[in-house]
């Protein structure tokens, strides 16, 4: 049992003494190829490490080569269809309305159709009443104008003659002299035939016929009633000439124009061509805007007083700029572009203006690779790859 013992201290010295020589040996080789190799040794380390770089920071992004040019501008906005001419047709003169047409919403007319009459039985006889009193004050003066005025007395007389109470007055003469002419205002001749030609006047305004082709929008009173005058009895819309109201916002109303161009849809996605006829020179205090007043030009079938379009106005555009996505702006007026070197870095732009998914930009260098996506987790200094 001793011996056994004896044998494995024995061997484990051995063996101990072994490895302590292996070891020395080892060392001593490894410090001498270090010291032999220390460059190529620290060069591949260095590659090593390179890719070790290359395949963590090295980040693929997109981007766009930069070429600046003219961009047009496209201003966006909707507004309701009015007809060009929409009016409140009143009666001049008091009476019963007797209707030509059906006074009732939706009534469809002619221009110069007769809209509706008013009883006018009292203003025909009160006009010949002062017609007959007219002729009668003639007959009183014709003797004098004989005696006074004989080269003047045919005139007169033909005057007196051509007058009929059912007719329109005939023109008043002209005077020849001082003394005609006082003679004839001292009769109060003058006075009774512009009485009369008044009354003529007022006499047309009985009847009312359509200014217009177009349709009834309104009724404000019906057949039979009794007006007066100034009293409203229909509200009519112009056919087929129709335009609309746009609020524009005031930082983009200097990109239009009187004649701009004009896109409009409806909810059914048909489409209408219009251009610009009015820009207004004051703001609406409520949506701070300033209403641009569109003709549409194209046919209006299918469009009605009331509608409301979208409209996408055409104006003036920029020069010198380029139009990026709008996620490419890494804050109100940054973007990020790739150097020679392969590293980001941040670039302030001046935007000008805003659409829906872009934004046009000044200030960006020719030939430049600007990120066109939204990045994460990159900064300025960090090395990126274009991805194609």
């Amino acid at each position: 049992m001793k011996v056994r013992q004896v044998l494995i201290i024995v061997s484990s010295f051995i063996l101990l003494i072994f490895m302590s020589m292996l070891y020395k040996i080892g060392e001593s080789n490894g410090i001498s190829y270090g010291e032999a190799n220390a460059e190529e040794i620290r060069a591949d380390r260095k590659k090593s490490d390179d890719n070790i770089h290359d395949s963590v920071q090295f980040k693929s992004v997109a981007a766009s080569l930069i070429l600046n040019d003219s961009v047009p501008s496209s201003i966006k906005g909707h507004g309701r269809v009015v007809s060009t001419s929409s009016i409140n047709v009143s009666a001049e003169v008091q009476g019963k309305i007797m209707a030509a047409i059906s006074l009732k919403k939706g009534i469809h007319f002619k221009k110069g159709q007769p809209l509706f009459a008013l009883n006018s039985s009292d203003a025909k006889l009160a006009l010949k009443a002062r017609k007959s009193g007219f002729l009668a004050l003639l007959t009183s003066i014709l003797p004098d104008i004989k005696i006074d005025f004989p080269e003047r007395f045919n005139t007169w007389n033909k005057f007196y003659k051509e007058m009929k109470v059912n007719e329109p007055i005939s023109r008043f003469p002209n005077f020849t002299s001082l003394k005609e002419k006082n003679f004839i205002i001292s009769r109060k001749l003058l006075t009774e035939y512009y009485q009369i030609k008044s009354d003529e006047e007022r006499l047309n305004k009985y009847a009312v016929s359509a200014p217009f082709d177009g349709s009834i929008i309104d009724a404000f009173t019906d057949v039979g009633a009794i007006v007066n005058p100034g009293s409203p009895v229909l509200s009519i819309i112009r056919d087929n000439t129709m335009e609309i109201e746009i609020p524009i916002a005031t930082e983009k109303i200097n990109q239009l124009a009187l004649g701009s161009t004009v896109s409009l849809i409806d909810n059914n996605h048909k489409s209408f061509e219009g251009k610009v006829i009015r820009i207004g020179d004051y703001i609406n205090q409520q949506t701070q805007t300033v209403p641009v007043f569109v003709n549409i030009t194209s046919e209006t079938d299918g469009l009605y007083n009331g509608m409301y379009l979208d409209a996408n106005i055409v104006g003036h555009g920029f020069d010198n700029v380029v139009e990026i996505p709008r996620k490419a702006l890494i804050s109100a007026n940054e973007v990020y572009i790739i150097k020679k070197d392969s590293a980001l870095t941040s670039l302030k732009v001046n935007v000008i203006d805003y659409k829906e998914n872009t934004v046009t930009v000044s200030g960006i260098p020719n030939n430049s690779n600007v990120v066109i996506e939204s990045i994460v987790n990159i900064n300025d200094g960090d090395k990126v790859v274009i991805r194609k």
